[in-house]
């Protein structure tokens, strides 16, 4: 006769995890797997992720390995969004340090720093630290060219009967110009 199967240890408080986590609220749960994940990264061991969780180690494995498997699915607008809102908290949460009266000198230089940072990261998750791309279109004109082109525009008046004389020269209107702007007068 064989002796009753006693569940191990690793199968009963697996069995509570599940239960356990079937009972969290969706929204809760996520922001708990997020915030294992994201502890994780910092180099938080599991054990102190459970203690803070008020989970089990293995409860604070899954979460962390389940937002994991949901950022691995993610499309990349996704990806951006998410890190956008985490750099949103992180300056919010800097901005509350920067303006607390208990914040010491150092605490708000800190706070400070980080906001730079994290605005930083933002514009190039963004994109808006790529450089703008502007065309300009710019046509140069040769001396030479203008020469000629005058050339040809008083030779056009003179033959249609313009007196060239009742007007001032380029010069002369350079000169008058000149005199018009300020500080650019002649002395």
């Amino acid at each position: 006769m064989s002796e009753p199967r006693v569940p191990s240890y690793l199968s009963v408080f697996s069995a509570l995890d599940d239960a356990e986590i079937d009972l969290e609220q969706e929204p809760v749960r996520s922001e708990l797997e997020e915030r294992a994940l994201v502890m994780r990264r910092q180099g938080v061991s599991f054990p102190v992720i459970a203690r803070e969780q008020g989970c089990s180690i293995s409860t604070a494995f899954r979460r962390a390995r389940r937002a994991q498997q949901r950022e691995d699915n993610e499309s990349p607008e996704e990806t951006r969004a998410n890190l956008s809102a985490q750099l949103d908290e992180v300056i919010l949460r800097m901005r509350s340090i920067l303006v607390s009266r208990e914040a010491t000198h150092g605490a708000a230089t800190r706070a400070a720093e980080q906001i730079v940072s994290a605005a930083k990261a933002k514009a190039r998750l963004v994109g808006a630290e790529a450089p703008s791309r502007q065309i300009i279109k710019l046509n140069y004109v040769s001396e030479e060219a203008l020469a000629e082109e005058r050339e040809q525009l008083e030779a056009t008046l003179v033959a249609m009967g313009v007196d060239l004389s009742a007007f001032p020269t380029p010069e002369e209107i350079a000169q008058r110009l000149l005199a018009t702007r300020p500080g650019c007068g002649t002395a």
